[in-house]
């Protein structure tokens, strides 16, 4: 499986996967859960026809076959978004009712330089509720301090 790929080419430790199945139905959810506690979790569930990659906070992408955020076939792109994430080029502004997610608005950079996008809002009875967006940065999962030797 991709993700797996993608958790074994990090460094021992930086995070850990987690694979279950649902029982109502045939989805697949996988779950990469960084060390970092800065950085930003993966979820991913597989249904026949997509991949919702769940990021963050409250970032949704819902990925067809035929892909929809980067040009390319749904394998491909969900390599790029999570390699995004990981590599902590993500952030999302999450609009909040209280402490319940109600929507985000999320991009991620990918390995190109381009910048994927998602966008949701739940639609609520709760017109007179206040809203708080909150922006969120991540780091990434295998974090490390590179400091440079001064001569």
């Amino acid at each position: 499986m991709l993700l797996e790929v993608l958790l074994k080419s990090l460094a021992p430790g930086c995070a850990s996967l987690t694979i279950s199945d649902r029982e109502q139905n045939d989805d697949l959810i996988v779950e990469i859960l960084p060390k970092n506690q800065e950085a930003a979790r993966i979820r991913a569930r597989v249904t026949r026809e997509l991949v919702v990659l769940c990021f963050g906070r409250g970032a949704v992408f819902e990925i067809p076959e035929e892909g929809r955020y980067t040009g390319t076939a749904y394998l491909e792109e969900v390599r790029l978004l999570c390699s995004g994430v990981i590599a902590g080029k993500f952030e999302e502004i999450v609009t909040m009712v209280g402490s319940e997610v109600v929507g985000a608005r999320a991009k991620v950079t990918l390995d190109t330089d381009d910048v994927a996008s998602g966008v949701w809002r739940r639609m609520t009875l709760r017109l007179f509720r206040k809203t708080e967006n909150v922006h969120l940065t991540y780091a990434p999962y295998c974090a490390t301090s590179q400091k440079r030797l001064e001569r």
